[in-house]
């Protein structure tokens, strides 16, 4: 009898590590989507724009371009401990178009972070918990061609987000 469950206990941790699921099947693979080189191109070109307009936001200077092809500007790190991506994460935020046109604005908003955009689900993992992050997302990390509430298609965003706990 024994070996019997030592087989089905073996066979149950194999089939488990096939997909990466939580405990309510939720899969939670790393959503690891890129951006293809013109839009971190373009990215790159407006924050090198508004530097040499002697834009007033000085931290414009410290964006940092990510391997999958945003930047992203650490203000605050916050602790060591990190969000995953199956992890409900309790924000602040700002959403604004490149334009500086405000699309969404919110305080204490929860969300499950593998139901949020791409940039969002690799952009706040970057921080920990109190941590502050600024992110320039391409429309392929964000929206891609779909109109959404008032931010239209193909839209480069700006997030301005403050990790309070997950």
């Amino acid at each position: 009898m024994k070996p019997l469950i030592y087989l089905f206990t073996f066979g149950l941790l194999l089939s488990s590590c096939k997909k990466n699921t939580n405990l309510y099947g939720i899969d939670c693979t790393d959503n690891n989507s890129k951006a293809t080189q013109e839009e971190t191109d373009y990215i790159k070109n407006y924050i090198e724009q508004r530097i040499a307009n002697n834009d007033s936001d000085t931290l414009l200077k410290h964006a940092v371009q990510h391997p999958n092809g945003f930047y992203y500007i650490i203000e605050t790190p916050g602790d060591n401990e990190r969000a995953e991506t199956c992890s409900s994460v309790n924000v602040d935020y700002k959403g604004r178009l490149f334009n500086g046109n405000v699309f969404d604005s919110r305080e204490g908003s929860t969300l499950m972070l593998y139901q949020t955009i791409a940039g969002w689900q690799q952009g706040v993992k970057l921080v920990g918990r109190d941590g502050k992050i600024r992110l320039f997302l391409p429309p392929s990390l964000a929206y891609g061609d779909k109109v959404t509430n008032s931010i239209p298609a193909n839209s480069y965003l700006f997030f301005e987000i403050t990790v309070n706990g997950f």
